[in-house]
């Protein structure tokens, strides 16, 4: 497990370069998806070993810029790390979290019948 500081990094760093989003399927939301696209792999790396888990892909060319890698982890495991990083983003990016992980359990429940 990486120590706190080096957690509040992990969090800082996908809090201002972070994306999450959720992926549809047949009209259906299926997972949350955590990414993080950057041309220094280092800085990925370092992410990764902070949160344990994900996966790194690239370098691939982008536009007339630098090759880009992408950090990038679904389903189970990205609510692992988003609820590491919870509790030191930012407002902005924590709603976002809720907002998704909302969309996901309505989601859940209408396939189940409860909602």
């Amino acid at each position: 497990m990486a120590s706190r500081d080096e957690l509040c990094w992990a969090a800082g760093f996908w809090d201002g370069e972070g994306c999450a989003s959720i992926t549809r399927v047949r009209g259906r939301y299926v997972y949350l998806q955590l990414s993080i696209k950057q041309v220094n792999r280092e800085n990925l790396e370092r992410f990764r070993r902070a949160v344990g888990g994900g996966k790194i892909n690239g370098p691939y060319p982008h536009g007339n810029g630098k090759p880009i890698s992408q950090w990038q982890t679904t389903g189970r495991e990205s609510e692992r790390i988003a609820a590491l990083l919870l509790p030191f983003i930012g407002s902005e990016k924590r709603q976002q979290i809720n907002r998704m992980h909302r969309m996901l359990v309505a989601d859940a429940q209408m396939e189940l019948g409860v909602a």
